[in-house]
């Protein structure tokens, strides 16, 4: 939490000064603690609103890296990667495309010289319509251009906010460019102040008339180079002897500069000097698998024994024919005899048991039907006799 201030502060201080690197390192720092994310980070979508570390690690599983990436995709696809429901994918979207957009343009005028260079330099906001709408970022969002040159030197800074340019339009600069000495490449930097993921940084090589100049670099292995050639050309050329004589294994020349070795009274410049052979200095790991290196060497191989040739059979495709499987057919052991039918007897129990019941009941019939006949007559003689009484 108190970093981002003391940045801030090493961003005014070295703003005053004309080291390019140092000022550049210092806004790409103070901008990676306030966004609370580096420079190099593929999370790059945890910088919006809704999005957490586990929903960022999901994307950049996915390989949304970039919010390009994150533009380009469906919302409904980020919304399965990520397990939410709509319309999280369309806000997400939505937000990544309010985002400001920054093109960056390098332009050289067509007046040569050799030592100068007019080159203007052109930022524009490619999404100032949705800008002008809504934006992501922060109203008094602010981007800072540096340009620079490989001796370290600041060419051109300031700061630039996507309200001016929403106001005002494109914005560019004219910037007459003096020639470096260690080289022409020129290095422009637009960098955002609050967010990860926006900057525009290019290079530029503008052309001067003339003669190309080198480098100091260059210029000191040219000398080096001519020293070496010089003491090349002044040393005397060094003769092994006759053409016919070489030295023999184990010796080399010696160091005598003189012209003829082999008329030489010297015995080092006839025969050479003896060459002292040095053992290898191996360690404890080197000695370890050369060790195991001898024992795989002492190890009996196998013999390579060829292989079997099987013998060459035609197969044909009726062998794989399915054939069903016929199921044989059981004959008796026993003859089978007819026999004669039974439960007769029983059929003519049944028909006389019904036979009876019928009867009963044609006899039950008859009783009731006489009890009502008695009765009724019983009843008429007792009404006629009462009529007689009275």
């Amino acid at each position: 939490m108190f970093l981002t201030p003391t940045c801030v502060g090493l961003v005014e201080v070295l703003w005053e000064r004309q080291d390019f690197k140092a000022l550049l390192n210092a806004v790409l720092l103070a901008k990676c603690f306030k966004a609370k994310q580096w420079e190099s980070s593929r999370h790059m979508s945890r910088q919006l609103a809704g999005i957490g570390t586990m929903l960022s690690n999901a994307l950049v599983n996915a390989g949304m890296v970039s919010f390009q990436k994150l533009e380009d995709t469906n919302p409904r696809e980020i919304e399965l990667i990520v397990n939410r429901h709509p319309p999280f994918g369309s806000q997400v979207v939505d937000a990544v495309k309010r985002l400001p957009k920054y093109e960056l343009s390098i332009e050289q005028s067509a007046s040569y010289a050799p030592d100068t260079a007019e080159v203007t330099v052109t930022v524009s906001l490619a999404n100032s319509d949705l800008i002008r709408e809504r934006s992501t970022a922060a109203p008094n969002h602010c981007c800072v251009l540096l340009v620079g040159d490989v001796g370290n030197k600041i060419l051109y800074k300031t700061r630039l906010s996507d309200a001016m340019l929403l106001r005002t339009g494109p914005w560019s600069k004219r910037l007459d460019i003096r020639r470096a000495a260690k080289g022409e490449e020129l290095s422009v930097n637009f960098m955002s102040q609050d967010w990860v993921g926006l900057d525009v940084q290019s290079t530029y090589t503008p052309f001067y008339s003339g003669v190309k100049r080198v480098s100091r670099g260059h210029t000191e292995s040219a000398v080096s180079m001519g020293c070496i050639w010089t003491n090349l050309l002044v040393c005397p050329p060094v003769s092994l002897g006759s053409p016919g004589q070489s030295l023999r294994d184990n010796f080399k020349a010696c160091n005598h500069r003189c012209l003829h070795k082999d008329t030489c009274a010297h015995e080092c410049c006839k025969f050479g000097v003896s060459v002292k052979t040095k053992a290898p200095v191996t360690g404890m790991m080197e000695s370890y698998r050369q060790g195991l290196k001898t024992k795989l060497d002492n190890i009996t191989r196998t013999p390579n024994l060829k292989r079997l040739k099987q013998p060459s059979v035609q197969y044909t495709l009726q062998q794989f024919a399915y054939t069903p499987i016929m199921k044989a057919k059981m004959t008796p052991t026993v003859p089978v005899a007819p026999t004669t039918a039974s439960g007769w007897d029983h059929l003519q129990l049944y028909e006389q048991r019904q036979q009876v019941l019928d009867m009963w009941g044609k006899q039950q019939n008859f009783y009731y039907f006489l009890n009502k006949y008695v009765h009724a007559c019983s009843t008429d003689c007792m009404f006629a006799w009462l009529c007689k009484i009275s």
